[in-house]
């Protein structure tokens, strides 16, 4: 299958002057050019997201390359556009069948996984590559190796671009994500969440204020709810945390919950958490929404989760044990100059040690803390037990299985299942939406003569019935 446009490549005589000039066109660091001796070229990557820029220049001494003959006979220009597929051997199948003609018959290994090559004749002059993937580690040509080298140098710019990307999704976040993973295990991502009310933001912008007394540098994500009629968010991180502006110690990022589902994060938050990991920052502090008993997706985003509580929220203990008790590593009560507090730090204690399901990982207790995040209040012995956790990940030897299998586990798998399915219905209604069948049963749907359920099934029937049409 065609999953899309992976590069466009662009054959000119001098690669660094033109990596140049298209880098500067995108607002990028200007990449470094490798040499493929086996393919005589000189070449480099300019991220561009969606598709990105792959420059290609012969080696001084090939004359007679491929590059070297194209720019004699054409000159500088467009060179190819290369197609990202799943299989390249069932693709060379198919299209050998359907007449195309192929410079390849079989793949070979190239730059980043197996390609092969259609001839320019059948596409209107237009050579056409077909990339495989192998691997992610030998991809320059997504965004993520110059742009992550600027961000840990303390390029905001830099870094802004990359969780843009994120956020935007596609192989250019996944493959940021790849190149990011490795880089950011000297960070502690600490995930905050709990009902809306008890206090996160102020909570999350006092323990900044105090990391950075003791001398670390700290990212914040605070993911904000999205309207669902307009798709914009109030972004209020600008709002609640503006003290810390200005420190450049501190780095503040909203995202916007679309595509989050029930579980509060926003769909490319573990993976801009990880990207801030990346660029160096000592501690991550990832602020979920505040969606009550659904926030568990911020274990998955986390290697320790504060689950906040405040007394005077209704049924306190009820509206957090049936959910996101049961994640956290540690139990914070803020509010706690309140009525009340005192009682809810002791059903809290109830509740952790009559649960019938013990603690994901049995050998860490959960402490109990009360603070005052206005004052600050309890917050130096709230990191005080941040890093004891963190400590004790560092030395245990393995988590101790639960049923079967570990929470992280089970959440990873419904995290995996919901990426899947976030796909899956993307480009349902991106087809929908072009033929005019989505225009068409929403017309019926409010009009009352077909359901929701009705509407989406038949949606759903259509699609398949269309592929397997097709194969």
């Amino acid at each position: 299958m065609i999953l899309g446009i992976d590069h466009v490549g662009i054959a000119v005589r001098d690669v660094a002057h033109a990596a140049d000039a298209f880098a500067r066109l995108v607002d990028q660091p200007a990449p470094a050019a490798e040499e493929l001796a086996s393919q005589r070229v000189r070449l480099c990557f300019v991220p561009a997201a969606a598709p990105n820029l792959e420059i290609l220049a012969p080696l001084d001494d090939a004359s007679d390359s491929p590059i070297s003959r194209f720019l004699f006979g054409r000159g500088e220009g467009m060179h190819h556009v290369c197609f990202l597929v799943d299989d390249v051997e069932t693709e060379l199948t198919r299209l050998a069948d359907e007449g195309f003609q192929l410079v390849d018959q079989t793949p070979r290994q190239g730059h980043g996984g197996r390609v092969a090559f259609m001839h320019p004749k059948s596409l209107h002059g237009v050579l056409v590559e077909l990339l495989e993937r192998t691997t992610y580690k030998a991809q320059p040509d997504i965004a993520s190796p110059p742009l992550l080298r600027a961000a840990r140098d303390g390029d905001r710019r830099a870094l802004a671009r990359l969780l843009t990307l994120i956020e935007t999704g596609g192989d250019a976040a996944e493959a940021i994500i790849e190149a990011a993973l490795p880089l950011a295990a000297g960070a502690h991502l600490v995930g905050i969440t709990g009902a809306p009310g008890v206090g996160k933001s102020t909570l999350v912008a006092a323990l900044a204020r105090e990391l950075r007394l003791r001398g670390n540098t700290v990212a914040i994500l605070a993911v904000d709810p999205t309207s669902p009629y307009t798709g914009g968010a109030l972004l209020g991180d600008r709002v609640r945390m503006q003290t810390l502006h200005g420190d450049p110690g501190v780095f503040i990022r909203s995202m916007a919950t679309r595509g989050a589902g029930a579980g509060g994060l926003a769909a490319a938050a573990t993976g801009a958490a990880t990207v801030l990991g990346a660029a160096g920052f000592d501690h991550v502090l990832v602020e979920t929404v505040g969606a009550g008993q659904g926030e568990l997706d911020v274990a998955l985003a986390a290697q320790t989760t504060v689950v906040v509580a405040a007394p005077g929220m209704g049924d306190d203990v009820q509206a957090l044990k049936a959910g996101i008790l049961e994640i956290g590593d540690v139990l914070v009560v803020n509010k706690a100059d309140r009525d009340g507090a005192d009682q809810l730090v002791a059903d809290l204690t109830f509740a952790i040690g009559s649960r019938a399901a013990p603690h994901p990982d049995s050998t860490w207790a959960p402490p109990i803390l009360a603070t005052e995040a206005t004052t600050g209040t309890g917050v130096a012995a709230l990191i005080d037990a941040l890093t004891a956790h963190r400590q004790w990940l560092q030395t245990r030897d393995r988590v101790p299985e639960r049923d079967g299998d570990t929470l992280n586990t089970l959440l990873a798998e419904r995290r995996i299942v919901a990426v899947a399915a976030a796909r899956i219905v993307e480009e349902l209604a991106e087809h929908a939406r072009r033929d005019g069948s989505l225009l068409r049963l929403a017309g019926a749907v409010a009009g009352g003569t077909l359901t929701p359920t009705a509407a989406a099934r038949r949606l759903l029937e259509r699609r398949l019935f269309e592929r397997s049409a097709v194969r």
